[in-house]
């Protein structure tokens, strides 16, 4: 998409609502990040994801959030790269 489409579908908006959602910092920041696509595989494995967590929200009631934290600092200074 174009900026100017973001701009007109008030995208920007959507995020900011969307990462008030979020656990933890790292996870506002994933959703600030969020870009659309047109890509079908990814769409279908975006969805799949969608799908495991609502699953897992029925089982367990609760995301099990505690104790997340941002290691790329950590693996930064290790000069470990993407796993």
């Amino acid at each position: 998409m174009v900026r100017q489409t973001y701009h007109v579908l008030k995208f920007d908006r959507l995020l900011q609502i969307l990462s008030g959602y979020a656990f933890c910092p790292l996870g506002q920041s994933d959703c600030l990040s969020l870009k659309p696509s047109i890509d079908l595989k990814v769409i279908e494995y975006e969805q799949e994801l969608v799908s495991e967590v609502k699953l897992l929200l029925k089982l367990k009631g609760v995301f099990p959030s505690k104790g997340l934290i941002d290691i790329a600092t950590v693996l930064d200074s290790c000069g470990v790269g993407v796993l």
